[in-house]
């Protein structure tokens, strides 16, 4: 039995606070919600921990309060439910970070009091959110790949990685962790590189 993070989060003055949901993303990375300090941390294989989302959510009008559910799909990008601010995020493997839904829900019926268990992602990479205060489930279809932007949900999509667009619908960025060989990126940590080599402006050297 390890202890893997404490209260002091990522030792850079990001603290962890009442820890309330785990998931693990496809390259063994461990994901934590802190309930209480409104945050989200990402624990590397290695053992590297940092925050990726904080108390600020999207930015204005769309905060991070009591987060309580998390899952990771198969393509890295992560999704929270948030209790307190009644609404839920997608944190792209870029680090981008969208509001999915908020409290009004489908516009018809509202989505208030996400608990625990209260998202999940299919291999698909449709989410479903359950929220417990409005007895009812919601389904989001994300459609990243299908060849269509989706405003407000993808900044590109071209069915599939390109020079000019990553397969999370994202645009490549060098350090974005997404490593896109038609982007001429060769590495994005040193792990990828081989023979000893380290990575350096995702070129392995």
């Amino acid at each position: 039995i390890t202890e893997i993070m404490d209260a002091s989060g990522d030792g850079m003055g990001n603290l962890l606070a009442a820890p309330h949901a785990l998931a693990v993303g496809p390259d063994d990375s461990l994901y934590i919600t802190g309930n209480v300090s409104d945050n989200v941390f990402r624990i590397y294989p290695g053992g590297v921990i940092r925050q990726i989302l904080d108390s600020a959510g999207a930015g204005i009008g769309a905060p991070l309060d009591n987060p309580t559910g998390i899952a990771v799909a198969g393509n890295g990008k992560i999704y929270v439910a948030a209790f307190g601010s009644e609404n839920a995020f997608e944190i792209s493997q870029g680090g981008g970070v969208t509001e999915l839904m908020d409290s009004t829900g489908d516009g018809i019926n509202g989505f208030t009091e996400a608990s625990d268990f209260c998202v999940a992602v299919d291999d698909g990479g449709t989410l479903y959110l359950a929220g417990t205060g409005t007895d009812n489930v919601y389904r989001v279809l994300l459609t990243c790949g299908d060849g269509a932007i989706d405003a407000g949900l993808e900044v590109c999509d071209d069915a599939g990685a390109s020079a000019t667009c990553d397969d999370d619908c994202t645009v490549p960025v060098c350090g974005d962790g997404n490593l896109n060989g038609a982007a001429g990126e060769q590495c994005e940590v040193d792990a990828d590189c081989s023979g000893g080599m380290t990575c350096g402006g995702c070129v392995c050297s």
